[in-house]
């Protein structure tokens, strides 16, 4: 189990690093739009476009990180206010992790096929630059297919935690 969250650590920050690479290329690009459009009066024609490839890309790619690091939208509030807080964290956890991993399973299927179905139909942007769609569009079933695995591994710790808490009960009613 170690071995596999570090093989995700690592996989973690590459696409750290694919996903600060878009964040530079998408600054670097309006940058350039700005200044040619204000000081030289031209366009780029793409910057619009590809702003947003790099945009997705980006939100693709920081999915997993920013699950790792718990940094998603959570409803703590919930669980403290409504539900009593730890014990049902511990069982409703998996359950939501559960429902997380088949909803994201249907999204990876969805964007390979439509990723698939771009690259056979050859399908082009409707912009100038005519990118293959194809290509901006796998960002989204890569970052999501990590983000799965995320929550596979998170299910898989859940599920531990809850065993080992189950074996230590039960020794303590033993020993009673």
């Amino acid at each position: 189990m170690r071995y596999i969250e570090r093989v995700l650590g690592i996989c973690s920050q590459v696409i750290l690093v694919a996903a600060t690479v878009c964040l530079g290329a998408m600054a670097i690009l309006v940058f350039i739009e700005i200044v040619g459009r204000s000081l030289f009066g031209f366009s780029t024609l793409i910057a619009d476009e590809y702003s947003v490839y790099f945009m997705v890309a980006l939100v693709m790619f920081g999915l997993m990180q920013t699950f790792r690091e718990n940094r998603f939208i959570r409803m703590d509030f919930f669980y403290d206010r409504f539900f009593g807080g730890a014990r049902v964290r511990m069982v409703l956890d998996p359950i939501l992790l559960t429902v997380g991993i088949v909803y994201l399973s249907f999204l990876i299927r969805g964007s390979i096929k439509m990723v698939e179905l771009s690259y056979r139909l050859n399908s082009s942007s409707i912009y100038i630059s005519e990118t293959p769609l194809w290509i901006p569009q796998i960002t989204m079933p890569i970052g999501l297919s990590f983000l799965l695995a995320q929550f596979i591994i998170e299910l898989l710790k859940r599920l531990i935690e809850i065993s080992k808490k189950i074996k230590n009960l039960e020794k303590a009613r033993q020993t009673q």
